[in-house]
């Protein structure tokens, strides 16, 4: 009887989970008409790129990264995603009593655009900012600390990225 209280319970809650359209964090699901995309960016072996890469991938969406299938872009309806630029800067928030720094504040900027079949191109910018705080005695730990930073800003841009594909209609509104 216990066991069956507990298995109720269970199933109960894996049945109100998924009917409010919980996903696990940095799961993006293809809710509109994009199937295959061709993906032109700066730097084609990037870690931007592969974050954005895998992120397609995690929505079941076909890219296309390499040049001699770009004709084929232009020869069906495919959907381009032009990564036009990446920036990465970094300011002093606050000092310590010495003037050493004591907290930076990291921003990273994505600027890329959605070019559809027969329909005006859509351009973006992504910027995105995190804290760090800085410990004089441990200057190693801090510069990896950055770098941890910065591919967790890379992974939240290719996040929004493919996000904000993935709700995309193809179909022209008239």
């Amino acid at each position: 009887m216990q066991q069956l209280k507990k298995a109720s319970l269970i199933l109960a809650t894996l049945l109100l989970l998924s009917a409010c359209g919980f996903k696990p964090k940095g799961y993006v699901t293809n809710g509109g008409d994009i199937d295959k995309v061709y993906l032109q960016t700066a730097d084609p072996y990037g870690p931007l790129t592969k974050e954005i890469e895998r992120q397609l991938r995690y929505a079941k969406i076909e890219f296309i990264a390499d040049l001699p299938d770009a004709e084929a872009v232009i020869a069906q309806d495919i959907v381009k995603l032009v990564v036009s630029g990446e920036r990465q800067t970094s300011r002093v928030i606050s000092l310590y009593d010495n003037a050493s720094t004591a907290e930076n504040e990291i921003s990273y900027s994505v600027s890329y655009q959605i070019l559809r079949p027969e329909q005006s191109p859509l351009a973006f910018d992504i910027n995105i900012v995190r804290d760090s705080l800085e410990n004089p005695q441990q200057a190693l730990a801090s510069s990896r600390e950055d770098e941890m930073i910065l591919r967790e800003l890379q992974r939240e841009a290719a996040y929004r990225i493919v996000r904000q594909l993935t709700t995309l209609e193809l179909e022209s509104s008239q």
